[in-house]
């Protein structure tokens, strides 16, 4: 399903008199989040009396809000919404990766440039997964000709958040080589934490962990936290409870849930190993004291475009 705040886009191909509502309703709930959605039609425009019956029955289920179009416009919609979203977060990344090479926090650099200022609203850097975002660029490329492809903005940002996630596995990897740790914990495998989700598809976490597990699985750990882990289906992946802090840890934290920004997990992090690193991909953790350069035994951490 498209999510774009609070739209969604409901595609129905073949309409009838008898089955139209139903065909509809089948279709919201299988496609459809949030409050409100597009519905796009081919006879549903000739056919006013059935607007007024699918929007009685969408209002009672909680959608307050209802478009509609045709079915080329509805699809092109979510595929447009899906591709917009890659290429801001695409831009986020490209200049995180600029300023790890000068050294400059992009974070704070993101943060000034949006300050009371609506024209910006330049997102975070950070990876981009999902079985949406992965894929829609290609899906709106799919029927055009090479050369517009070829030359498109849209598809150089596809590949921009690719290789900003091979960019991130090879700064963990070297971290690895320089230093031997007793362990390295993946924290947040869903390919996104905020809304809370068991979809490991195209996630960032879930890949890092099988490049790391094919070279020492031993070595290598997930934790998550209760709430993930009790809705997380695949009982293959070996998830810990807790964390051993006794031991040298890096600690990657792969996804933007609610969680690592928590008293508790931050409490965790406090009592680290002093040989510990911290990698943040999204740079979501609050309340480390012990990342106080004046602290008596500070932690090591690091995000992308962002070096504390």
């Amino acid at each position: 399903s498209n999510v774009h705040n609070k739209m969604n886009i409901v595609p129905v191909m073949e309409l009838d008199k008898v089955i139209l509502p139903f065909l509809i309703i089948l279709r919201v709930f299988s496609l459809c989040s949030y409050n409100s959605l597009t519905i796009s039609y081919q006879e549903l425009y000739h056919h006013q009396k059935y607007i007024h019956k699918v929007e009685g029955v969408l209002n009672q289920i909680g959608f307050k809000e209802l478009l509609f179009t045709k079915v080329k416009e509805a699809e092109m919609a979510k595929l447009v919404c899906n591709a917009w979203r890659d290429f801001t977060f695409s831009f986020s990344n490209e200049i995180s990766m600029i300023g790890e090479a000068l050294q400059i926090d992009i974070f704070d650099v993101i943060r000034v440039s949006n300050y009371k200022y609506d024209r910006a609203q330049i997102p975070k850097p950070g990876p981009v997964g999902g079985p949406c975002l992965s894929k829609d660029s290609y899906i709106l490329f799919d029927k055009l000709e090479d050369e517009i492809v070829t030359r498109s903005a849209i598809k150089k940002a596809r590949e921009l958040n690719e290789g900003f996630e091979n960019f991130l596995f090879d700064l963990i990897m070297n971290q690895i080589k320089n230093k031997e740790f007793d362990q390295v914990i993946v924290c947040g495998i869903p390919f996104k934490g905020n809304p809370l989700t068991n979809d490991t598809r195209s996630s960032f976490g879930y890949n890092l962990y099988s490049l790391l597990n094919a070279a020492n699985n031993e070595f290598v750990k997930i934790f998550e936290p209760k709430q993930v882990r009790e809705i997380l289906n695949d009982s293959t992946i070996p998830i810990i409870d807790k964390i051993d802090i006794g031991k040298s840890s890096l600690i990657v934290i792969a996804n933007n849930a609610n969680y690592w920004a928590t008293e508790e997990f931050s409490a965790t992090l406090n009592d680290l190993n002093s040989e510990s690193l911290i990698i943040s991909s999204f740079r979501v953790m609050l309340n480390l004291n012990r990342l106080n350069k004046n602290s008596a035994i500070p932690l090591r951490y690091r995000s992308i475009g962002s070096r504390i």
